[in-house]
């Protein structure tokens, strides 16, 4: 039987979820915590990073949630006006984080070997 087509989740199938989202997760943090740093990392942490392993704790905000959970876990430590705004503010950075996806190993050796055996990949 030949494969008609392959559908890929992305985060830890084609991509390394924890080194992709890390950055992105660190730059919304920062901009929350503006230039206070040791407010930024709690964030972090607040929305499920661990800093120790540098890993997202599974069905936390930030591993799980949308931006509107994670607006309002933020909200938990520092003041909002806007909700709203704050997780418009999150779910664009997180549109442009696919700038800086990391691959899994090997997903470039194996994505180019079914290229040419498979009708579609998504």
């Amino acid at each position: 039987m030949a494969i008609r087509g392959i559908l890929f989740d992305k985060d830890g199938t084609i991509l390394d979820f924890n080194a992709t989202w890390e950055a992105c997760s660190r730059r919304i943090a920062e901009r929350v915590a503006g230039s206070d740093g040791e407010l930024a990392q709690r964030l972090l942490i607040k929305g499920g990073y661990d800093p120790a392993a540098r890993r997202f704790v599974s069905g936390s905000p930030l591993a799980a949630g949308t931006p509107e959970t994670l607006a309002e876990c933020y909200a938990e430590i520092v003041p909002v006006d806007d909700l709203a705004a704050l997780a418009r503010m999150m779910q664009d950075e997180f549109d442009n984080a696919g700038a800086g996806s990391v691959l899994v190993p090997g997903a470039h050796q194996a994505l180019a070997f079914l290229k040419p055996r498979v009708r579609a990949m998504g």
